[in-house]
């Protein structure tokens, strides 16, 4: 009787806090998309009423992407920091700390408007609050340390969730057309919210069991199911080989993504056009529908990963999905070096949203990769490595590409499918490695099952 409360309590407690974690990466992922639709239009100058003033010396995908990158850049140091306050102190305080400083921090985006300089550096502040999925994803992974398929599961749903909330997040620009800086608002205020959710139930993992019963004992009753998973230390050849493909896979992905969309699709099928006093094919409207639901094709790929995990491994879900990366990416670029039609515009949005959620796939594995090579104490700081691998692989090559992108936007998208190949081919070692060919899990209800016999032995 004692064993099935103390596992009921566990199981209830762990999902209320998952779930808690998962609406702060929705919120946290809707502030961040906001606005970006708007970048376009924001360092046109002239575009909009709301548009910078001026831009200095700076071309509008040099501007735009610089924007982005000075975002990355400060989630680098968010990731590495709040990864290693997770670890040294508890993930919960990471948290509840990068929710409250985003909602100061985007309320200051919003009253810097009238400058793109001084955008520019409150957008790197409130970048520095930017951490959340890594520490998120490092959450999961601790407090479904005993069950393989359910750290997969919630993994996927971390990225899942953040994909999808930027659509949701992206939307709010269609509903205030005449300011394209105030969806920063409701971003706020929904981040204020969702701060109290987390502060409410979000829990410290490491003490999830003893805060269930009252006890604490938890680590008695987890360490049977964690023993089944849990590695003593990291393996490093393991670690800088998952890292490096990561990293290849981050760049090659650009060209189905960001620069796919600006400044291919934005100059190609309206840009162009406006300059040359033409009707564009696509309306402003119709751009900033497109970018924001991009997020929306990742849901099957969110949904496909734990099967894919489960059914061929993890590594193999991997070079898989770059070599397909790489083969659509190059489908677009075809198509978009054709004139400029309604059909043609038609077939690279197809292109774009059935291939998307292929190749997505690739960027759910790094964190399941890395939580199976590491041990608990240190799944935050490791998860934030990943993410800041990510966030400064952005913040550097985003706006390089942006740079090349001004002078040949073509020649940047067959280096992003050049690349692409280049990730599935240093991944291809990760097939082999014995730590990652677990493709299964032990099971959720024999683990608590376990650790609570375990725990009533000891009481």
């Amino acid at each position: 009787m004692l064993s099935d409360n103390i596992t009921t309590s566990k199981k209830t407690a762990s999902k209320k806090a998952a779930l808690a974690v998962l609406l702060c990466v929705m919120a946290d992922a809707m502030d961040m998309m906001s606005i970006p639709p708007n970048y376009p239009l924001m360092v046109t100058v002239g575009a909009h009423p709301s548009s910078f003033p001026s831009i200095g010396p700076l071309g509008i995908a040099t501007a735009q992407y610089l924007l982005i990158s000075i975002g990355s850049l400060g989630c680098v140091l968010s990731n590495f920091f709040f990864g290693w306050v997770s670890d040294r102190y508890n993930s919960r305080l990471s948290i509840l700390i990068l929710m409250g400083g985003t909602v100061v921090a985007t309320i200051a985006k919003y009253f810097a408007q009238p400058s793109y300089w001084i955008f520019l550096f409150f957008s790197f502040i409130h970048s520095l609050f930017g951490g959340i999925v890594g520490a998120a994803n490092g959450y999961m992974g601790k407090l479904f340390r005993g069950d393989r398929n359910k750290a997969d599961t919630y993994m996927s749903y971390v990225m899942g969730t953040m994909v999808v909330s930027r659509t949701l997040g992206g939307l709010t620009t269609l509903l205030f057309p005449r300011n394209l800086f105030l969806p920063l608002i409701p971003a706020a205020v929904w981040n204020l919210l969702v701060f109290g959710v987390a502060y409410r139930f979000v829990l410290d993992p490491e003490q999830n069991i003893g805060h269930c019963n009252g006890s604490n004992n938890d680590e008695k009753g987890s360490t049977l199911a964690e023993k089944k998973n849990m590695p003593e230390r990291i393996h490093s050849s393991t670690l800088v080989n998952i890292i490096l493909g990561a990293f290849l896979d981050c760049i090659g992905s650009l060209g189905l993504t960001a620069i796919a969309f600006s400044p291919v699709l934005f100059k190609t099928f309206y840009l162009d056009f406006v300059n040359a006093g033409q009707n564009p094919i696509m309306s402003e409207n119709l751009y900033r529908w497109l970018y924001s639901m991009l997020a929306v094709a990742a849901v099957p790929g969110a949904l496909m990963s734990p099967w894919l995990f489960k059914k061929i491994g993890v590594a193999v879900t991997c070079v898989g999905a770059n070599v397909l990366t790489g083969v659509i990416t190059m489908a677009l670029t075809f198509l978009a070096q054709r004139s400029p039609t309604n059909g043609t515009l038609v077939a690279c949005g197809c292109v774009i949203f059935v291939g998307f959620p292929l190749t997505i796939v690739s960027n759910f594995t790094t964190g399941p990769m890395l939580d199976r090579i590491t041990p608990v104490k240190r799944k935050g700081f490791i998860q934030g490595l990943n993410f800041a691998i990510y966030d400064c692989t952005n913040s550097i090559f985003l706006f390089i590409m942006g740079v090349v992108s001004d002078r040949n936007m073509f020649f940047t998208m067959w280096a992003c499918v050049a690349i692409s190949f280049l990730a599935a081919f240093a991944n291809m070692p990760l097939i082999c490695n014995s730590r990652l060919q677990d493709t299964g899990g032990a099971n959720e209800d024999s683990n608590d099952e376990e650790a609570a016999t375990s725990l009533s032995e000891e009481i």
